[in-house]
């Protein structure tokens, strides 16, 4: 299931979107420390296709989405 949240990103002078913080609904932010891998995802079963970012987020590997409008984490 996917919950969309909001994310603050930053743009590069190439264009490359990167995300820098997460903030949760209740209003909880937390840093984005480093951005280890980005890759264009295939469709999945609803036909969604995006970006897949992993991060690291408080010291953990964690995966947040971005499908060209929204983003989103899965769980």
């Amino acid at each position: 299931m996917k919950k969309y949240i909001r994310i603050d990103a930053i743009f590069e002078r190439d264009g490359t979107m990167l995300p820098v913080r997460i903030i949760w609904d209740n209003g909880a932010e937390y840093p984005i420390s480093e951005v280890i891998d980005v890759r264009y995802f295939k469709p999945d079963i609803n036909g969604a296709t995006g970006i897949k970012y992993t991060c690291i987020i408080l010291g953990k590997i964690r995966e947040i989405y971005f499908d060209s409008m929204r983003w989103y984490v899965s769980g």
